[in-house]
C-alpha cells in the first residue's frame, strides 16, 4: 500500500494521464464513436491510478549481480539527541518535508471528499434535486434515474428534453460523473484530470444527442432548441444539464 502514497507514484500517474489524454485528443476525437471515447476516458481515469497493481503483474527483469565488494556508506546524518534528568541521551523525533507534504495532501483530499458527500446528501431525494435545478434555472436535467423538466416550457420542447435526459439515465452517465468526482477528490491537485472530466461530460452530451436524433427528431428543430435554451446561472457538479456544451454539440451535429 505504501506504493500509493509516494511522490514517485503521483508523478507517474500524472505522466500516464498526460500520455493517455494526448492519445485521446490525437486519435479518438477524430471519430464519432462516442461509446469508444467514453470507455477510453473512463479506463484512463480509473485504471491509471492502479498502476502499482498491474505493474506487479509484469515480471521485472533479473537484477545484475556484481561480485566486487563495495563498502557501505551511510549518508544519513545522525539525529540530534538530548539528555534527560538521568543523563541518558534520547533522539529528538524529526518531521521531514515529505511527511508535512503528505499531511497537507490528506487534509485537502479529506475536505474534497467531505464536499462530495455533502453534495450527495443534498441530492438525497427527488424533491431536493428538482429544487436545486429550479434554483439553477435549468430547463432540463437528470441524476441517475431522476429527470427534471421545466413544466413551464411548451409540451413539444418538454418531450424532446425528456428524450435527451432519458438517454443519460439509460446510459448510466451519472455513474460516470460520480466516479470522476471521487477520483477528482483524491487527485485534487491534478489539473489534467479536470480536462479529462470536461471531455467525458461532452461525450455524454454527444451520446444523448445521438439518441434524440435517432428518434426521428428534426435536426434543425433540435439545433434551434439548443440555441434557444438559456445557459444556466449555477452549476450542479453531480447532475447532467441539457444546457451543457451547446456550442460543441452544435458543431458535432453539423
Amino acid at each position: 500500500m505504501s506504493q500509493f502514497f509516494t511522490l514517485e507514484y503521483h508523478l507517474t500517474v500524472t505522466v500516464l494521464w498526460m500520455a493517455a489524454y494526448l492519445g485521446y485528443r490525437a486519435v479518438l476525437t477524430r471519430t464519432d464513436d462516442f461509446a469508444a471515447q467514453r470507455a477510453y476516458l473512463l479506463c484512463t481515469v480509473l485504471l491509471v491510478p492502479l498502476y502499482p497493481v498491474w505493474a506487479l503483474m509484469i515480471p521485472a527483469p533479473e537484477a545484475l549481480h556484481l561480485s566486487a565488494y563495495m563498502p557501505e556508506l551511510s549518508l544519513t546524518p545522525a539525529a540530534p539527541t538530548v539528555a534527560n534528568s538521568s543523563g541518558v541521551h534520547s533522539a529528538i523525533p524529526q518531521i521531514t518535508i515529505a511527511e508535512i507534504a503528505s499531511c497537507i495532501y490528506f487534509i485537502i483530499a479529506s475536505l474534497f471528499i467531505l464536499r462530495l458527500l455533502w453534495r450527495l446528501w443534498n441530492f438525497r431525494s427527488y424533491e431536493r434535486f428538482s429544487a436545486a435545478c429550479r434554483r439553477a434555472q435549468w430547463s432540463a436535467a437528470s441524476y441517475f434515474e431522476w429527470i427534471y423538466i421545466d413544466e413551464s416550457l411548451p409540451k413539444e420542447q418538454q418531450d424532446i428534453m425528456h428524450l435527451h435526459e432519458s438517454a443519460h439515465a439509460r446510459l448510466g452517465h451519472s455513474g460516470d460523473k460520480l466516479a470522476m468526482s471521487i477520483v477528482s477528490s483524491i487527485f485534487w491537485y491534478q489539473p489534467l484530470l479536470y480536462k479529462i472530466r470536461q471531455s467525458l461530460d461532452t461525450v455524454h452530451e454527444y451520446q444523448a444527442d445521438a439518441r434524440v436524433l435517432h428518434s426521428q427528431i428534426d435536426k434543425k428543430s433540435y439545433a434551434e432548441l439548443l440555441i434557444s435554451t438559456s445557459e444556466s446561472k449555477d452549476f450542479l457538479p453531480l447532475a447532467l444539464s441539457f444546457h451543457q456544451s451547446i456550442h460543441k454539440r452544435l458543431i458535432m451535429m453539423y
